[in-house]
């Protein structure tokens, strides 16, 4: 029932854009193409159409492996786009007392500094897993700015959806910045990387960047 109301609530935002929102349309009401997904959302206006996947937490949107699928499938489509969004705030782990220090700001750009030059370096592996950490550092400093609960063992996928949820990064950031995720995954854990391109790194640099200073106009505004 709650989920019903959260779900609603999502509906009336898009019609207050303008919108005919239809909430959990049949089958035959999809377009073809998206008929074999589910879909919560689908907002229809006359500058172009949306379905939107709206979960309930974030542990339902990691479980569900065909938001990335649909999400390419509709972004080849003219007139089209697909949202995504999260009913409920996630359910992150309580930060325990001895829980490792985050870097501090100045931290975080030294690092981002570093990884820059150990990619001209020709160090890439190294310098995706340098800038992932300064990122993810920056996520838990957005998230904890905007009265979430982040800390030591805070999974990355779960502070992204937050983040894509908020509106402080947009779809095709957060699609971009799954696959860095998993790049550095296969990093870390001894595989052979594929070809890295510098975007990896100049993306991971601008979005950690850009959430320390929502940080810092945030507590200007204050």
């Amino acid at each position: 029932m709650e989920n019903d109301d959260l779900l609603e609530g999502l509906a009336e935002r898009y019609r207050r854009q303008g919108y005919k929102v239809t909430v959990r349309p049949d089958r035959s009401a999809l377009p073809p193409f998206a008929r074999d997904y589910t879909i919560e959302l689908m907002a229809e206006g006359p500058g172009g159409n949306v379905l939107v996947s709206a979960k309930p937490s974030a542990e339902e949107l990691a479980r569900d492996e065909s938001i990335a699928d649909l999400a390419d499938v509709v972004e080849k489509k003219p007139g089209w786009r697909f949202d995504l969004a999260l009913l409920g705030p996630p359910a992150f782990p309580r930060p325990a007392r001895q829980d490792a220090t985050d870097m501090t700001r100045q931290r975080i750009e030294e690092t981002l500094g570093k990884a820059r030059s150990m990619y001209d370096g020709g160090f890439e592996p190294q310098a995706v897993v340098a800038a992932w950490s300064a990122l993810e550092s920056a996520m838990r400093h957005r998230l904890r700015s905007m009265g979430r609960e982040a800390g030591f063992g805070t999974p990355a996928q779960g502070m992204l959806s937050a983040l894509i949820s908020a509106g402080e990064i947009d779809h095709a950031e957060f699609h971009d910045l799954e696959d860095i995720s998993r790049l550095r995954n296969v990093i870390v854990h001894g595989f052979e990387p594929p070809p890295i391109g510098r975007d990896a790194i100049e993306l991971t640099d601008e979005i950690a960047r850009r959430l320390l200073n929502e940080i810092e106009m945030q507590s200007a505004a204050m």
